[in-house]
């Protein structure tokens, strides 16, 4: 029972607030901001969202070669790959980042979308068994 000016939801964030932060998942990282302790947690978060809505492939367009964004795009991987054995997804999505964007130096020179695809290659399964040996290739040569 509540007391008669209490509002239930106010206490119930009070509560559960108080639930989070003693169990390390948030802190507050500036006065009245707060934020997940772990960097990881809120990573795997972003990659679970993107791939519930249908919206990696838009991200990957943006944000491929951004270091933030690099173990997203590996959890995206693992998760059509391994979570939901998307055999045809997770392919589709690798052979994309493989491809590159037409990006001079961050492809041709740093061969960014070998390294990024050989990672998420690496961290999912159900992927073409004809892609993964053309990238194990292009990882050889390059190492």
């Amino acid at each position: 029972n509540f007391p008669s000016d209490a509002v239930p939801e106010d206490d119930l964030k009070k509560f559960l607030m108080g639930k989070i932060i003693n169990n390390g998942l948030l802190e507050e990282k500036a006065p009245g901001f707060w934020g997940f302790t772990h960097r990881s947690f809120g990573e795997y978060l972003c990659a679970v969202e993107l791939v519930r809505e249908d919206l990696y492939f838009d991200y990957l367009e943006k944000y491929a070669y951004s270091p933030r964004w690099e173990d997203i795009f590996i959890l995206v991987a693992s998760e059509l790959g391994i979570t939901q054995a998307r055999a045809k997804k997770v392919t589709a999505y690798i052979e994309k980042i493989f491809a590159g964007k037409g990006d001079r130096i961050q492809e041709d020179i740093l061969k960014k979308n070998i390294l990024l695809a050989g990672k998420c290659l690496s961290s999912t399964a159900n992927v073409d068994t004809g892609l993964m040996d053309e990238i194990a290739v292009k990882l050889h040569r390059l190492f």
